[in-house]
This record gives structure tokens, C-alpha cells and sequence, in this order.
């Protein structure tokens, strides 16, 4: 899909986004669609781990030419609870793949604290006309809503297109905080995730508060607090509020 189109979409629409990896790509990726996925997430790192590196372009192939949505290219760090045992666990490793599926993806997730490859992976992004999500993952707790926003400058600096925050509910006020601090942010299109039990809210009513992306699972999921995409598709397409 056309970048210029898709991030129109992102401003305007809550999307609903399928995180699939594992060996059967093609058949899980009808099945979200099927669901009501808007998009694919293509969890590379836990691709990889059945799937050959350089077999992957051939299955992602078969999901452009059957599926038909737009897709999300993932490779998470171990650090970044990325899957164990994948088949990219240095930096190096996970930028010359990101290299090997560009021209066949729509967007591509990179995290802040991936220091050593992000601005390198923005730059061919762009200029190979793809959307850039910068994402910020706390997994331990919800940080005070200054260094949430440090976090969003420092993904808007590294030119994001769109900044992702997700970051782990410790408490029941937790997602309310991350939903305010969403709805004041107005630089990019943004996508707020509070992870965990208490967070789960935030994957159905963050349209409500201008975040553009939820993630939900078909078979398996791949974050705290993740609901199917069943669940979640009653969500899609709301229009964003202003």
C-alpha cells in the first residue's frame, strides 16, 4: 500500500493489528484476516526460529499475494522480549535481514534502544518509501509520564512517522496515565499499549484516546495482555478521536 495512503488511515482509523509468527505464515495470516485483521505483524523473531532466513521472503510473498493487508516487519531483540533461539540475536544480524524483506513489507518497527542499527534502518526505510514505527517497551513497570514523553521526543527526533509506547501496568491507574499522556501527544500518529492484566483496557478503548494500532493474537500471543483479534475486531476502523 502506498505510505502516504497508509499513514492517512493511521491518522483517521483504529487499525487492528494481527502479531503472527511460528511456520503456517500463510494459513495464520488468512485466518487474522478472516478475524478481522487490518494489518499483519510479521514477528520475524519468532519466524525465523522454524523458517530459514532466506526462505522467509518466499512465504512473505504468499501473504502479499493472497492476504492483500499491510504488513508490519518485526525483529525484536531477546532484550526487548524478543522470541529465544531466533535466528537474529545480534544487531548486525537483524539489520541485514530487515535489508533482505524491505521492498516487501509496508512498515517497520525499530526500537529506541536498538542504538547501534535504528538510525541506519530509518534512513533505508524512507528512502525505500516505507512507514517507520520507533517503539519504547518498558516490561517491568509504567514510568512517570516525563520520561514516557522523553521517550516519545527521542523517537520523533530519530524521525518516526509513527511512535509506539508499550509499557507494563503495574497498578490499576496505570493505563489511564498512558491513555492521557496518548491523547495530549499530537507531533505523530501514536500507538499506546499498557501491557499486562490491568492493562488490557487500553488494546479496546485506546481509539477513544488517539492511538492508531492495536495488537491482538490468532494462535499464540506475544506480549502480556495481548487479546485475539476475534476479540479485538470489533474495534476496527473507529475513527480516531481528535
Amino acid at each position: 500500500m502506498d505510505s502516504k495512503r497508509l499513514l492517512k488511515i493511521l491518522k483517521t482509523k483504529y487499525s487492528v493489528a494481527a502479531s503472527i509468527g511460528g511456520s503456517n505464515l500463510l494459513k495464520t495470516a488468512i485466518q487474522a484476516r478472516t478475524d478481522g485483521a487490518d494489518m499483519i505483524e510479521l514477528r520475524i523473531d519468532d519466524i525465523c526460529r522454524s523458517i530459514k532466513p532466506s526462505d522467509i521472503k518466499t512465504h512473505i510473498k504468499k501473504i502479499r499475494s493472497r492476504v492483500k493487508l499491510p504488513l508490519i516487519a518485526t525483529i525484536r531483540p531477546e532484550k526487548e522480549q524478543g522470541m529465544k533461539n531466533s535466528c537474529c540475536p545480534a544487531d548486525k544480524e537483524r539489520l541485514e535481514l530487515f535489508k533482505s524483506i524491505i521492498g516487501l513489507v509496508d512498515m517497520i518497527d525499530i526500537e529506541i534502544s536498538s542504538e547501534s542499527i535504528n538510525r541506519e534502518i530509518v534512513e533505508m526505510g524512507h528512502k525505500k518509501h516505507k512507514l517507520v514505527i520507533i517503539s519504547y517497551h518498558n516490561f517491568e513497570k509504567t514510568p512517570a509520564m516525563r520520561l514516557i514523553k522523553q521517550q516519545a521526543l527521542k523517537a520523533l527526533r530519530l524521525k518516526a512517522d509513527i511512535v509506539k509506547i508499550a509499557v507494563m501496568a503495574t497498578k490499576p491507574e496505570d493505563p489511564g496515565k498512558l491513555l492521557l499522556f496518548c491523547r495530549s501527544w499530537k507531533k505523530t500518529p501514536i500507538c499506546a499499549i499498557s501491557m499486562g492484566r490491568l492493562g488490557t483496557i487500553s488494546r479496546i478503548a485506546g481509539f477513544a484516546f488517539g492511538s492508531c494500532i492495536t495488537y491482538g493474537y490468532v494462535d499464540k500471543t506475544f506480549a502480556p495482555g495481548q487479546l485475539s483479534i476475534k476479540e479485538l475486531s470489533v474495534c476496527s476502523g473507529i475513527e480516531l478521536s481528535v
